[in-house]
């Protein structure tokens, strides 16, 4: 299978065209990523050449006349352009916290939470929906702080409370979800049709009400067990679905979960090994009611409701499969239901991205001050843990394809000469990665690698590389011997 998503193109293709008013800054762009693509999880001392450099990578991402979007255009441009082919892809949202831990100590940073300084990212990142779920790349990027909120009596801040919800959605920290849609649906335009995919934090009336009304399509995790349009007034939602007979029942890998950081969220998303689980589905139309403590929205909503439930409950109930998703999607047939729970269940692939970006691409280990440079500093990382991320979920979901689809021809050059894992002469995904994580130290005994190693073997991969082009080019031709 050849894929539109394939990158053989050098990574400083996802940032080529961004506009600064100055080229000179454009070239110090593509002079930081040429260094830092090479050594993804090393600080900027040990990747840049030398102390100008340096200096000039430090100038570069403290300069108030470079924004993150502007870094991140050109790959959200490359993003669109993939896309295209495509007659729908999924546009999966979610929030990760970024904890520096080199540096960004300064007060504009604010706090995660008390005694935790740092800021939030809200990613949007297209995937392919098919049994490959190949990332595409993100078409938004968010990025804020709670420095300087309010005070609610009573209350560590303003983000819950009654005061909250008198405050407008557009006011709200929870609109990045409605601005994550308009993001995507931007940047994506008459390219495909998207189906946007949240968790549970994006089950808010407002917002599905605003996907229903500009019929975008959607599936989100249902968190709230609202009243719905029944025979009796107090008919809720859970008991409404629970009374569904199943009409679907096979087997979906259930993903390994770290519990929370967050306190409050720990009860919800503690921790959870990787395990096979036989589910079983049920479907309904429902219309929900909207709460009479809130104006926003119409005072009913239509939506389809997929459950998905484990009829055998683990020993650890709160480890349970046991969800509620809500959808614009058809729910006629088996097969409808079945699509529906794959879409959800793809969102594990932006979890990878998060993983890809902090651990392969040290994210939170980037010796920066400030929340302006910190953020210039993930813009930069964002196509290169994109990069990991695309070669590491093709080796999982499409091992047995051809290797050009997750690497350019010299690489696979290069691994076939340096690399302990021997590649034949038509390797598959699967061969480059195993090459590449020998590259990083991986050992076969050891276990699938990790982001770590991974991204290791990777930087190994492209230093390599630059000896081996430049041979060949100082030869004129043929390989180097």
């Amino acid at each position: 299978m050849k894929l539109k998503a394939q990158a053989p193109r050098a990574i400083t293709d996802e940032y080529r065209t961004a506009e600064f008013g100055d080229e000179r800054l454009r070239k110090r762009l593509l002079k930081v990523v040429g260094a830092v693509s090479r050594r993804p999880s090393d600080s900027f001392p040990a990747v840049m050449g030398s102390k100008s450099d340096l200096a000039g990578s430090y100038r570069f991402m403290n300069n108030p006349s470079v924004t993150a979007d502007q870094i991140l255009a050109p790959h959200i441009e490359e993003t669109r352009s993939r896309a295209e082919g495509f007659p729908e892809l999924l546009a999966i949202q979610d929030t990760t916290e970024v904890e520096p831990r080199g540096g960004g100590r300064g007060e504009d940073l604010g706090e995660l939470r008390p005694g935790k300084p740092g800021f939030f990212f809200h990613a949007s990142l297209l995937v392919v929906p098919d049994e490959h779920r190949t990332p595409l790349g993100v078409v938004g990027a968010q990025r804020w702080t709670r420095a300087g909120l309010p005070r609610v009596k009573g209350r560590k801040n303003r983000l819950s409370g009654p005061a909250y919800g008198k405050i407008p959605p557009e006011e709200k920290e929870s609109y990045r979800w409605w601005k994550g849609v308009e993001e995507a649906e931007e940047a994506v335009g008459e390219a495909c049709s998207l189906i946007h995919v949240a968790d549970r934090e994006g089950d808010m009336y407002w917002f599905l009400a605003r996907l229903a009304e500009s019929n975008r399509r959607f599936v989100v995790r249902g968190a709230q067990n609202r009243k719905v349009v029944g025979e009796s007034d107090q008919e809720k939602l859970i008991e409404t679905l629970a009374a569904q007979p199943s009409v679907l029942e096979y087997e979906i890998d259930v993903s390994r979960r770290k519990a929370s950081s967050a306190p409050r969220s720990r009860k919800i998303h503690g921790d959870r090994q990787a395990r096979t689980s036989v589910v079983c589905v049920s479907a309904a139309c429902v219309e929900l009611k909207r709460a009479q403590a809130t104006k926003l929205g119409p005072p009913s909503l239509e939506v389809n409701v997929v459950r998905v439930w484990e009829p055998v409950e683990p020993e650890d109930k709160s480890k349970r499969v046991d969800w509620l998703l809500l959808t614009s999607e058809p729910i006629k047939t088996p097969e409808d239901l079945k699509r529906i729970v794959d879409c959800y269940r793809t969102r594990w692939v932006i979890e990878e991205f998060f993983k890809a970006l902090k651990t392969g691409c040290a994210l939170e280990s980037r010796q920066f001050d400030t929340y302006h440079a910190l953020q210039n500093v993930l813009a930069v990382l964002i196509p290169l843990a994109w990069r990991l991320l695309l070669l590491r979920s093709l080796e999982r979901q499409a091992p047995e394809i051809p290797a050009d689809n997750a690497v350019r021809p010299s690489l696979v050059d290069v691994l076939r000469v340096f690399s302990s894992h021997k590649l034949s002469d038509d390797p598959t995904v699967q061969d480059v990665f195993l090459a590449i994580a020998a590259l990083g130290g991986h050992l076969k005994n050891n276990g699938p690698p990790g982001w770590l190693i991974l991204g290791r073997g990777y930087e190994q991969l492209l230093t390599l590389e630059m000896g081996w082009l430049a041979a060949k080019q100082a030869l004129g031709k043929g390989e180097p011997t």
